[in-house]
């Protein structure tokens, strides 16, 4: 305008906002705050939240799903209560919190509502934030799997580079958009690390139209509630969980039948997610019974996928190989020591998480799995038949695999060419490390790369790597052990924005190469990682870094912030570094 006034236009809905204004440089989209930031911004209204009560304070606060209107709210709110102690201070966060008003959620339920009768898939990805529990927080990496399992991400035939993974990240980020899903927490890289249903968006979900198609059904004192939605997707939980369930959703006691009739009388599922957390053997016969019965009574004909994530040691019976149509099975957290042989007859697995058991050997039919994409291990894992390698073309994470002296594995490590993600942890003579190294160099579509090299005690020693400088993929680099060829710390590829050492015991100050990496967010130095007793940031250096950790670093002594450098720092982290002395460019030119 000539007199260089401005309109300013609100509205709930991105597409409106699209067709008034083209250019997206002007649009400022509103969004849920992560528990971090909601934090922060608690913080600078509310300035007594008692030191030894802060991080359940965080806890509460964040589960209010992050609404700023809502955060300052509380705030305001609970600034002027009056409590004498720290149980009367939680308690009223706590009621403020889940007492909020549910009005400034209400228009952006009703808008998605509507959008979103015309977007079946991604209808479908938002009603299965509501298998987990209120205020449950979700890994990110544990959604997309679940929706690539269940084929909710398809990719057009116009997107042939993409791939559903991808896709699947994408819906996610819309229903983040959109403000229907919370991001609780970030990785350095910016991507989701973790993400919920707000509490007050769930009910008001329920309340819209579910009433009648969820349910939850109990075991009387120990096990469980399923509770279902439209898509055929079922959860069981703990009813010693704590958790206030809906009052829409129907209670039945009994387990030995009652589970059963749930199931029949919602038709076959196809994803069944169960939540039982309790360190007894009690809980993994119960989830065992009920996915035998199942099996046999032919009522998971049609399952897709089985997440028993943080169940402890689920009794799996040897029938799961009658799951013809599974694509994902999770066991990540189960602490199970074995898996039925019968694995290798479910061939159209594309996902099996065995993070965090104690598997130590992969049976002998999982070469079986041609189609399998994601196989999460547990770092001591190890495959006796390394032939699987040959079939298993179409792996994009190998995360967790032991490989030791002598192992043939080493040598089919060339048949997986599409990885995007790497994690392994080998006991290797150099010359065996050299082929590892070479098939590295090969994966161009690597973006996240974590090599362990250890000993028979597990301790750290001499790790053989090539260039990854042409890696222009890669974000992440984590390296733990004695770098033959330090040199490779000066050639690492611009891309990358998350970088952790340990045990490397560089010599030369790496900073000031470092700090020309342009995309780098973190960067942590752990035990043994450098050697020197300086390091220099250097003008204008780490221009994007927020976080730097120093720990366990003996011989430092000096860490100098020359003037520019690490400007958007949030957080310098320093461990057991007892000689260290951080100086700025602001100390070295007016000393106190």
């Amino acid at each position: 305008m000539a007199n260089k006034s401005r309109i300013v236009l609100t509205t709930c809905k991105k597409a409106i906002a699209s067709h008034a204004d083209q250019n997206s440089i002007n649009h400022h989209h509103l969004r849920l705050r992560t528990k971090q930031e909601s934090w922060d911004l608690f913080s600078q209204i509310v300035h007594h939240c008692p030191d030894e009560l802060q991080t359940d304070a965080k806890e509460v606060l964040g589960r209010g799903g992050g609404l700023p209107l809502a955060v300052i709210r509380v705030g305001y709110l609970l600034s002027w209560k009056e409590v004498s102690t720290s149980e009367e201070y939680l308690k009223e966060l706590e009621r403020i919190t889940q007492g909020q008003n549910r009005t400034p959620w209400l228009d952006t339920v009703q808008v998605n509502n509507a959008d979103l009768q015309f977007d079946e898939i991604l209808s479908k990805c938002l009603s299965y934030f509501q298998l987990f529990s209120r205020d449950f927080e979700i890994p990110a990496r544990r959604i997309v799997a679940s929706w690539v399992a269940q084929g909710l991400a398809q990719v057009s035939g116009d997107e042939k580079t993409k791939i559903p993974e991808n896709v699947a990240y994408e819906y996610l980020s819309e229903l983040i958009g959109r403000n229907v899903v919370q991001v609780v927490q970030r990785k350095p890289n910016g991507k989701v690390k973790t993400c919920r249903l707000p509490s007050a968006v769930r009910h008001l979900l329920l309340q819209g139209g579910n009433d009648n198609n969820s349910s939850e059904t109990g075991s009387g004192s120990s096990l469980t509630s399923p509770t279902s939605n439209v898509d055929g997707n079922h959860n069981l939980h703990d009813s010693e969980d704590g958790n206030t369930y809906d009052t829409s959703s129907r209670q039945i006691h009994g387990l030995n039948t009652n589970w059963r009739n749930v199931l029949l009388k919602e038709s076959f599922p196809r994803s069944i997610l169960f939540f039982d957390a309790r360190a007894k053997i009690k809980p993994g016969e119960e989830v065992g019974e009920i996915i035998s019965r199942g099996i046999a009574g032919g009522l998971f004909g049609k399952l897709l996928t089985l997440d028993l994530e943080r169940v402890f040691r689920p009794k799996l019976p040897e029938t799961i190989g009658k799951l013809k149509q599974l694509t994902y099975l999770g066991l990540r957290r189960t602490y199970l020591l074995t898996i039925p042989e019968s694995i290798g007859d479910l061939v159209k697995l594309i996902t099996l998480d065995l993070k965090h058991t104690h598997v130590r050997t992969l049976p002998s039919s999982i070469w079986k799995l041609k189609k399998i994409r994601h196989l999460y291990l547990n770092e001591n894992c190890q495959i006796h038949r390394p032939i699987f390698m040959i079939s298993m073309k179409n792996l994009l994470i190998l995360s967790g695999l032991f490989v030791e002296k002598g192992h043939p594995l080493k040598d089919r490590l060339d048949n997986l060419t599409k990885l995007r993600k790497l994690a392994l942890v080998f006991n290797l003579a150099l010359t065996e490390q050299m082929l590892v190294a070479k098939w590295i160099e090969k994966l161009t579509d690597l973006e996240s790369l974590r090599l362990r090299s250890i000993d028979e005690k597990r301790a750290p020693q001499h790790l053989k790597l090539e260039t990854i400088s042409h890696l222009t993929n890669l974000s992440s680099l984590h390296l733990f052990g004695t770098l033959e060829n330090q040199f490779i710390i000066y050639q690492l590829p611009q891309s990358l924005t998350q970088l952790t050492l340990s045990a490397t015991r560089i010599e030369d100050d790496p900073m000031p190469m470092l700090g020309q990496l342009p995309k780098l967010r973190s960067l942590s130095f752990h035990s043994d990682s450098y050697l020197g007793t300086q390091m220099v940031c250097c003008t204008d250096g780490f221009p994007l870094l927020l976080f730097l950790k120093l720990w366990n670093l003996d011989t430092l002594e000096i860490l100098e912030v020359q003037n520019g450098a690490m400007q958007n720092l949030r957080d310098i982290d320093t461990r057991s570094c007892h000689n260290l002395t951080i100086t700025t460019y602001f100390d070295m030119f007016y000393p106190s």
